[in-house]
C-alpha cells in the first residue's frame, strides 16, 4: 500500500515493528491517525509493549459486520505521550471467539470492555470487573441490543435476574460510606456515586451511571450522517450544540469534508453560547445549593437572556437545528439585534449556509 507518511508517522510504525520483528498490516492512515490490523495471536505481544512505551489507551469501540465482514471488529486507540499520531489497533473476531481483557495493563480499558460486553455479548477473559455498565438489572440475560440481529421494542422483564448491583467495598476502622443519588434535586440526569470516606479524605468514589439508556446507538444504525445530527442534539439538552459538533466534526474528518473558516468561526460563537449558559446555570445552581436564592435569580435572568438571543439567532433556545456534517445551515429571516459589547452580533450578519 503506497502511502504518504510523515515522520511521526513512520516511527510509531517502526516502534510497533520493533516489539514483535513483524511488518503491521496497514489498512489506511489520515491526519495524525494510523490504522493497523492486528491478529489475536499478535496482539497479545504488542498491547503490554506499549504499555511499557508510555501508551495510553484513550478509546475501545466494537462494531458488527463491519465493512460486510463476518463476526466482531473491536478498535483500539492508543496515544503516546507528547506524540500527535494516534495509533488504532483493528482486532477482527469470529462471532463466537472471546476477547483478552487488557484491562490489568490499561485499567481504562474497564469499562470500555464491559460496554462492549453489554452491547454486543462479547466476553473479555481476564477481566477483573464483569459486571454490568449500561444494562441495569431491569434487563434480562442474553439482551444485547448493539447486534445487528437486535430489532427495538419492547423487552419483556419478567426474567431479569435478581441480582443487587454490588458496589465495591473498602473496609477498616472508621470507614463509611455515603450514597448519593440516582435522584437529584434539580433537573441533572441521574447518577449514583457511591463514596467511601475516613472523616473528610474519599478513599473511593464509585459512579454508576446509564439510568437513562435509550439506545441512541442502535437508533442511528442505517442512517444518514445528515439524520444522525438531531440524535446527537438529544442526548442532553444543556449539551445539544456540542454534541452535534462534535458528531460533525467526526463525520467531517472520516469522509476528508474541509470545512470553510467562516463555518468554523460560526460554530465555536455558539459553542461559546452554550457554554456561557450552562456556566450561568452552574453559578445559579450553587447558589440555590447553599440557600442563597437571591444571588441565583440574577444568573438565571442572564440566562434567560442567551436563551432568547440563541432562538434569535438560530431559531432555537439550545441552538438545535443549526449544524450539519460540513458546516452550518438555515438562514433566519429575524432581524439580527444591534451590536452589543457583550455578544459579536455583527459575526452573525449575512448568515448563510456554510458548506
Amino acid at each position: 500500500m503506497s502511502i504518504k507518511m510523515s515522520k511521526d508517522k513512520m516511527e510509531l510504525l517502526s516502534i510497533v515493528s520493533s516489539i514483535k520483528e513483524e511488518e503491521p498490516e496497514l489498512l489506511s492512515t489520515r491526519e495524525n491517525e494510523v490504522y493497523l490490523k492486528i491478529s489475536e495471536s499478535r496482539f497479545k505481544d504488542i498491547y503490554p509493549s506499549l504499555a511499557e512505551r508510555k501508551f495510553s489507551l484513550t478509546g475501545l469501540f466494537c462494531a458488527e459486520a463491519f465493512e460486510k465482514k463476518d463476526g466482531l471488529t473491536l478498535f483500539y486507540i492508543f496515544k503516546q505521550e507528547s506524540k500527535p499520531p494516534v495509533l488504532i489497533l483493528v482486532r477482527e473476531l469470529e462471532r463466537e471467539e472471546k476477547a483478552v481483557s487488557i484491562a490489568e495493563t490499561f485499567p481504562s480499558a474497564s469499562w470500555f470492555e464491559r460496554e462492549v460486553r453489554d452491547g454486543f455479548g462479547l466476553e473479555f477473559t481476564g477481566a477483573f470487573d464483569t459486571r454490568r455498565l449500561f444494562l441495569h438489572e431491569c434487563y434480562p440475560e442474553g439482551f444485547h441490543p448493539l447486534q445487528k440481529a437486535f430489532k427495538n421494542g419492547p423487552i419483556s422483564t419478567a426474567e431479569a435476574p435478581c441480582t443487587e448491583y454490588r458496589f465495591r467495598q473498602v473496609k477498616g476502622e472508621g470507614v463509611y460510606q455515603i450514597p448519593v443519588g440516582p435522584v437529584h434535586a434539580g433537573i441533572i440526569e441521574p447518577g449514583h456515586f457511591r463514596f467511601s470516606v475516613i472523616g473528610e479524605p474519599i478513599f473511593s468514589l464509585e459512579i454508576r451511571l446509564f439510568y437513562k439508556h435509550r439506545g441512541i446507538e442502535k437508533l442511528a444504525e442505517g442512517k444518514t450522517p445528515s439524520e444522525c445530527v438531531p440524535l446527537a442534539e438529544a442526548v442532553s439538552g444543556d449539551e445539544s450544540m456540542a454534541n452535534a459538533a462534535g458528531f460533525c466534526m467526526a463525520v467531517e474528518q472520516v469522509c476528508g469534508i474541509n470545512v470553510s473558516e467562516r463555518a468554523e468561526r460560526l460554530r465555536a460563537v455558539m459553542l461559546e453560547l452554550e457554554r456561557i449558559y450552562s456556566l450561568l446555570g452552574d453559578l445559579a445552581g450553587m447558589a440555590v445549593d447553599v440557600g442563597f436564592a437571591l444571588v441565583a435569580s440574577p444568573f438565571f435572568v442572564l440566562r434567560e437572556e442567551i436563551f432568547r438571543q440563541n432562538e434569535k439567532l438560530t431559531g432555537s433556545r439550545f441552538l438545535r437545528g443549526i449544524t450539519v456534517p460540513g458546516g452550518l445551515k438555515k438562514r433566519h429571516s429575524r432581524l439580527v439585534p444591534k451590536r452589543t459589547a457583550c455578544l459579536p452580533w455583527e459575526v452573525f450578519q449575512d448568515f448563510r449556509i456554510c458548506l
